[in-house]
């Protein structure tokens, strides 16, 4: 039985948009945290750095080595996830931003450059935040790679505005020791500086960003933040490597910096954490409708009730004479639509990371009461931990797996697919990609992205050899044909397919299907008002284009491959005109013509050699 983890309620926001806390105030200080988490692909690791988050009321939790492949985001937990990868069959490195679900709706771009550094940015008062998380070669790495990665940090710096405020943070793998380095390092750092350390304050001088967490007091407890494998109670060897960097103008807003060694996941490295002061603002986008959850429709029951209810609603404009197409056309897709969702419901995403329950989560709360103090009880429970992981995602493996056998059985293709995919993480995954112009700057700015792409559609849609009939003789002759008939409309609905993703109506066809014989007068009615007026509804002129990548890491528009979403009522409309279209060319055709006609494939072709 799945069980489900109380979520921590989230704060209101204002009517100005901006983050609100108890009592009125508002909100004007972040926790942003970094760590170091060895790896959040073993089971239950993800689950415990987001508990381990919430407790501590983290909104923002940078992480490194998460050797997840690829790059993306995911929703669990009442969180946000971001991640940067790689693809290779290890997928070591990678780093990864968690934010609250809530400060994910400030979240104005995401740029997962490499599997070393991505950048994130945020809409926040009075200037933009912009969080850069990174992972450092280790030391065993050659100085190539390292100059390689500060370049990578270098290009992320360049998407970024001088007036805006930029935090970089992670596991710099340098020690800058004590002693204070102008207004750059702080007098409070821990250990000896090595040459990593001195390429470290190189870039903070050229760029002019402080290291804030060696400009607070605190006990070296509190300073240090990995812990090498050789230390013990006699032979104590910890060190200062992960780093919070701000830039210099904005070094006043950091309110305090501080490692919390009682954080608890597996790691050799402890949470960093600073206080910054700065307000979240909202961002206004744009809503888009539910989408029907149309799958009930294979329940006979509420397929029959639906059916009953929208021709009901139809019934009533049975009659009604077209004065405007727009108006006619919204009234029909609202009956449609508002009468469908209120017997269907939506869709619910599907969260992460279902198996993991709430027995598991209290013993990791329990091993962290242990940790530095009961070492070997640590350990044991922690055995306890891995056990109950791989048990609890194992019963749920198993049931889906019955599930999909059972959905087999039944010789649903479709939704065998679906149900692999989700199980495999493959379905509603998102995986942004970054889009570079003519001169291969990346393009950050989200309008800036639309208008790139709007020019690109465009370019490839022109038609310059278009014919202009205006000034044809042969534009005297008559261009109408018959009125289209129910026969053509009810034909063209009957040969749609299922489950094809609706346009920007948010209509699929399977609610059109729905409509029966009689009331398909009023789609025979909008058809021939737009046959012989030329007048299309505004929103059936509308599509939806989705760039897809035809590579990892495609970046330039013509490395994607275009798809359009349009309105599935037009898709009847255009359907009907292809038909008589084709009957007309079809007599033209030669018998040596193959390909684009019915029975004449290439199969026959091969046939007739």
């Amino acid at each position: 039985m799945q069980t489900q983890t109380t979520q921590p309620r989230t704060p209101p926001v204002s009517g100005r948009g901006v983050l609100q806390i108890p009592g009125g105030k508002t909100k004007n200080r972040l926790r942003i945290g970094t760590w170091n988490v060895n790896s959040l692909y073993e089971p239950g690791k993800f689950a415990n750095t987001i508990q381990e988050m919430q407790r501590l009321n983290i909104d923002i939790m940078g992480i490194c080595e998460t050797w997840w492949p690829n790059g993306g985001e995911c929703s669990a937990q009442g969180v946000k996830f971001y991640y940067s990868g790689n693809n290779s069959p290890s997928h070591r490195n990678g780093v990864g931003i968690i934010v609250t679900e809530h400060l994910a709706k400030c979240v104005t771009n995401f740029i997962p450059l490499l599997d070393r550094a991505m950048l994130l940015k945020i809409n926040t008062k009075p200037v933009e935040l912009n969080v850069i998380q990174i992972y450092a070669p280790t030391a065993e790495k050659d100085d190539d790679e390292i100059e390689g990665f500060y370049c990578e940090i270098e290009s992320l710096l360049k998407l970024t505005k001088p007036h805006e405020m930029t935090i970089i943070m992670g596991d710099f793998n340098a020690k800058i020791g004590t002693g204070r380095v102008n207004d750059i390092v702080g007098p409070f750092g821990l250990g000896t500086r090595n040459d990593r350390g001195n390429r470290l304050i190189e870039f903070c001088e050229e760029f002019k960003f402080k290291v804030t967490n060696t400009w607070f007091r605190l006990p070296p407890r509190r300073l240090y933040t990995w812990k090498s494998p050789q230390d013990n109670a006699g032979n104590i060897v910890r060190n200062q490597i992960d780093f919070i960097l701000i830039n210099k103008r904005f070094a006043t807003s950091i309110m305090k910096v501080s490692t919390y060694p009682g954080a608890d996941v597996p790691s050799d490295h402890n949470l960093l954490q600073a206080n910054v002061k700065i307000k979240l603002a909202r961002i206004i986008r744009n809503r888009q409708q539910s989408k029907l959850d149309v799958g009930k429709l294979k329940n006979d029951e509420i397929k029959s009730n639906i059916f009953t209810e929208v021709n009901n609603r139809l019934n009533t404009i049975m009659n009604d004479n077209i004065e405007n197409v727009n108006i006619y056309w919204n009234k029909v897709k609202t009956m449609l639509y508002d009468t469908s969702k209120n017997i269907l419901g939506t869709k619910k995403s599907v969260p992460k990371q279902r198996w993991m329950t709430t027995a598991i989560l209290s013993l990791m709360d329990e091993r962290r009461t242990h940790k530095n103090k009961n070492i070997s009880k640590y350990r044991r429970i922690q055995k306890v931990i891995r056990k109950e992981c791989r048990k609890a995602k194992a019963n749920w493996l198993k049931n889906e797996c019955e599930q999909i056998e059972q959905i087999q059985s039944t010789h649903n293709d479709f939704s065998l697919h679906r149900k692999i995919k989700e199980i495999s993480g493959q379905y509603r995954k998102s995986n942004p990609s970054i889009l570079v112009n003519h001169r291969h700057q990346i393009i950050v700015d989200s309008e800036e992205r639309k208008d790139f792409w709007a020019k690109y559609i465009k370019e490839i849609f022109s038609d310059h050899k278009r014919l202009d009939i205006s000034n044809n003789n042969s534009s005297s002759r008559q261009l109408t044909g018959p009125s289209i008939t129910r026969d053509e409309v009810r034909k063209a609905i009957q040969l749609s397919k299922d489950n094809k993703a609706a346009g920007p109506d948010d209509l699929p066809v399977e609610i059109i299907k729905l409509i029966d014989d009689e009331k398909l007068m009023i789609l025979e009615k909008l058809y021939n008002h737009i046959y012989d007026s030329g007048q299309f509804p505004t929103d059936c002129l509308k599509s939806t284009f989705i760039p897809l990548p035809k590579k990892n890491n495609a970046k330039t528009c013509n490395e994607h491959r275009l798809i359009s979403l349009m309105s599935h009522a037009l898709k009847k409309f255009l359907k009907i005109l292809r038909n008589r279209i084709y009957k007309k060319c079809e007599k033209n055709m030669g018998t040596t013509q193959f390909g684009f006609k019915d029975g004449t494939g290439t199969r026959e072709a091969f046939k007739r050699i």
